[in-house]
Parts: structure tokens; C-alpha cells; sequence
């Protein structure tokens, strides 16, 4: 097994900050690419999951997958679609997106 990652912090007009994590995990042909986000408040020393066992929607948190979780994560962490599309392609340049192409 294989994994790639890939971190892009975006400042939100808000002061609150977004990391992105975009990470691919390749299991012979098959890949999984995976979005996770933390964000971090001006006023928080370190960066935390959006949703936490504090917050009210942490009730539906738990009862949906992994990936329809992620969604309901990036949703709350108050960042665009187009920061996400950003962080995708970025890691798809850092790791040779020609060469993944071509070999899926």
C-alpha cells in the first residue's frame, strides 16, 4: 500500500484557518483519494476537526461513513469548493498528475 499527502492552509476572511489534507491511498491498481479538514481559530493554539463531540451536529456525525462524514466535516469548516478543487490539484502537481493518469 501506498499513500501521498498533500497540506494547504487557507485563511478564511473570518482570521479562522483551514487545512486541507488530501491524501491518496493506492492498493495495487485500485486509488482512494481522501479530503480531510482541521481548522483553527484565531485564538486556538492548534488546529481541531470541525465537528467534535462538543458540537451539535456530532450526533449525525457518527451515524454516516467515512466519506459522507468528510463532506459534513468540510462543510462546517466554512471553506469554498474552489479551495478544495485547489488543494486537489495541487497535490496532483506535486505528484507527477500526468503520470496518474495514465497508469488508472
Amino acid at each position: 500500500m501506498k499513500t501521498m499527502t498533500h497540506e494547504k492552509i487557507i485563511t478564511l476572511k473570518t482570521g479562522r484557518s483551514v487545512k486541507v489534507i488530501v491524501h491518496e491511498t493506492k492498493q495495487l491498481e485500485v486509488s482512494e483519494l481522501n479530503i480531510d479538514v482541521l481548522i483553527k481559530e484565531p485564538n486556538e493554539p492548534e488546529f481541531r476537526r470541525p465537528i467534535n463531540d462538543i458540537h451539535p451536529q456530532y450526533w449525525k456525525l457518527r451515524k454516516l461513513d467515512h466519506q459522507h462524514a468528510s463532506k459534513l466535516q468540510i462543510v462546517y469548516s466554512g471553506i469554498k469548493k474552489k479551495h478544495i478543487k485547489s488543494a486537489i490539484n495541487e497535490f496532483y502537481a506535486v505528484n507527477n498528475w500526468d503520470s496518474y493518469m495514465h497508469r488508472n
